[in-house]
């Protein structure tokens, strides 16, 4: 019964959330700028955010953009969003299955669905937002920044290859949907991980609450 009401309250909250995310976009993409520019400004080292998104980008680019090595990883990230998501809303996940050339899916069962589980994989950077907690609980993992720059680079190149008028997921939630959410929700996913990167969990939750303050404030 629950798992319904989540359902229907998504449901209703769908066209507001995307006109809002609509407002939102210009401070969340200064924001996003801002942020990253401090990264930039502070050098690329070995153990940095911007140098493990450089080096996974150059790679993907001269090597993983070719199905035979980079499909499977990336459908299998893709359904395993799905399933977070659902899970997240109280859906049981049923099954989970990922190919290297076929595509794949994630089964659930309760309630009727919602667009958030749809839409997830094309603004929820997954690995990288596995690793931040996992940093934060259990003390800093060595090339810590890296490793999320190489997560964050990932999840870039992925929703790439994946965001286009063909993708059943989109057409599922609407274009005019996703070209209202989708935009801001990268934004603020990767303001989120920048503001982490250069101040820790506090200043990354300050970040997005920064955006929403400044819209209601001007």
């Amino acid at each position: 019964m629950l798992t319904w009401a989540i359902d229907l309250i998504l449901a209703a909250l769908k066209w507001p959330l995307a006109a809002l995310f609509v407002v939102l976009t210009p401070w969340a993409l200064v924001d996003c700028w801002e942020s990253l520019s401090r990264l930039i400004d502070h050098g690329i080292g070995p153990n940095d955010f911007l140098m493990g998104a450089l080096v996974y980008f150059v790679a993907w680019f001269f090597i993983f953009r070719s199905k035979w090595l980079g499909s499977y990883l990336s459908t299998l990230e893709h359904e395993v969003t799905h399933a977070i998501f659902a899970l997240l809303t109280l859906h049981r996940i049923r099954d989970i299955r990922a190919t290297g050339f076929d595509g794949g899916h994630v089964k659930y069962s309760g309630g009727m669905g919602n667009w958030l589980i749809t839409a997830s994989p094309y603004f929820f950077p997954t690995l990288a937002f596995i690793l931040l907690p996992i940093n934060h609980l259990v003390g800093p993992i060595p090339l810590f920044g890296f490793i999320l720059g190489v997560a964050t680079s990932y999840h870039i190149t992925s929703t790439y290859l994946e965001t286009h008028t063909a993708q059943t997921d989109l057409k599922k939630i609407g274009a005019l949907f996703a070209w209202m959410f989708l935009p801001t929700a990268n934004l603020l996913s990767y303001l989120f991980i920048f503001a982490w990167s250069e101040g820790g969990s506090e200043a990354a939750f300050d970040a997005i609450a920064g955006v929403f303050s400044d819209v209601f404030s001007d």
